[in-house]
């Protein structure tokens, strides 16, 4: 009696905990994901629709073709944070190089005095400024490939203090459009086009300040932070094991998220006639945030995708030259630039998601690729030191040795001091 009554405790225990098994497992594989749902979810409406029609042709309930869990993995979800972080860098990429024009454009010799003192010199400068990037993300096995562009607008100005320090606000409006790579398509199964799209609305502010110690030696400072709306479509194909059936559908939604960035940097520059140029320190910090969202879409594989933060310490080492070329218009200053980066901080992302129908809740769990630390950048530009204080720019800058990403940006844009 006892021994039966201790074999029913633990047939009922396992009976507990079998849900729990299968949850666990759920992170492992989609298809797995997708049949506990399925069979032990209490799926709902349109969802238990497809499970329908997958029982219906697979070889058992809730068996995917390979392309197809492929296909349906949301590893979409993990390039909003993605985006965000390279927005937030490009914005502190943007506000080094408005500082290294604003030094270069201190014609006079290093000086503590007032400001009032410095004779010509003018105090305020404004200016406006135009970026375009281009950006090409790799497909792995881990998360979906993508591409498209970032590009934006700047407006500030810059306060001379004195000779030697000067302070200034950057506000900035920037916008992002990505497609998602398609999934390879074989005979059996038709792949969409592309996986979907991302797209974004950023706003921005960045406060900033630049100090002289001598002639050669200075180091500056930023700080500032954002806030940003994305609109998000997923397109992905559910298809049986047996591949005689096939769901494809676009799942759409929205959400919002923030940036903040700060960053400190020191620098040591010589000048013999004409040419000047020397190396320089930087270290930056990065925190990004995405909202968590849900999907909207009739097929019932639409799903609710929790939120992402991220944080980033980047160092860089970089050396610089110049060349001041005297013109009938002005000075003409060729520059060319090359930086080493290393990443400290930033960890592989983990997504995770639900489908919307599935009531109980189950969850699956993608990780993303682990971040490469080190990769470098080489840039060149071109400003014009104009009488009036005008100074017209415009730099380009490539990303090398990037395990995944492949970047171009053009950066553009005038100055005038006032």
């Amino acid at each position: 009696m006892i021994c039966a009554r201790r074999i029913a405790t633990l047939t009922a225990l396992l009976a507990h905990l079998l849900p729990a098994v299968a949850s666990a497992q759920s992170n492992l594989d989609f298809q797995i994901f997708f049949e506990d749902a399925c069979i032990n979810g209490g799926a709902v409406l349109d969802l238990n629709n497809r499970c329908a029609d997958i029982e219906a042709n697979a070889t058992a309930p809730g068996a995917l073709s390979g392309p197809s869990e492929v296909s349906m993995t949301p590893s979409q979800g993990l390039a909003m944070n993605q985006s965000a972080m390279s927005r937030a860098l490009a914005t502190v990429k943007e506000t080094q190089e408005r500082l290294e024009i604003r030094r270069e454009g201190i014609d006079t010799a290093w000086n503590s005095e007032p400001v009032s003192s410095l004779g010509d010199v003018s105090r305020l400068g404004v200016f406006l400024n135009g970026r375009w990037e281009h950006l090409d993300r790799d497909s792995t096995s881990s998360e979906k490939g993508w591409e498209g562009d970032e590009g934006g607008v700047q407006f500030g100005a810059d306060y001379l203090l004195s000779g030697a320090a000067f302070v200034g606000a950057i506000v900035t409006l920037d916008w992002a459009d990505f497609d998602f790579d398609g999934d390879p398509s074989d005979g059996m199964f038709s792949a969409p086009g592309n996986a979907g799209n991302s797209e974004s609305d950023s706003y921005g502010l960045t406060l900033f300040g630049s100090y002289n110690f001598s002639e050669e030696f200075w180091a500056d400072l930023h700080v500032g932070g954002g806030y940003s709306d994305y609109s998000f479509q997923r397109r992905a194909s559910l298809q049986d094991d047996l591949r005689v059936q096939q769901t494809t559908f676009t799942a759409t939604s929205d959400s919002k998220g923030g940036e903040f960035e700060t960053g400190i940097g020191v620098g040591y520059d010589e000048s013999w006639g004409g040419f000047s140029g020397g190396g320089y320190a930087r270290v930056n910090y990065v925190w990004t945030t995405v909202e968590g969202y849900q999907e909207s879409d009739s097929s019932g594989l639409q799903m609710r995708v929790n939120g992402l933060n991220q944080e980033s310490v980047v160092s860089v080492l970089g050396i610089r030259g110049d060349y001041a070329i005297s013109t009938p218009i002005g000075v003409l200053v060729p520059q060319a630039r090359v930086e080493y980066e290393h990443e400290f901080m930033r960890d592989r992302q983990t997504l995770s998601a639900r489908f919307v129908q599935d009531t109980a809740d189950n969850v699956f769990r993608t990780r993303g690729d682990s971040p490469d630390r080190n990769y470098g950048n080489a840039g060149v530009s071109i400003s014009l030191v104009m009488e009036g204080g005008w100074t017209p720019f415009v730099d380009y800058e490539a990303l090398f040795e990037h395990s995944f990403y492949e970047r171009h940006r053009l950066t553009f844009g005038i100055r005038k001091e006032l």
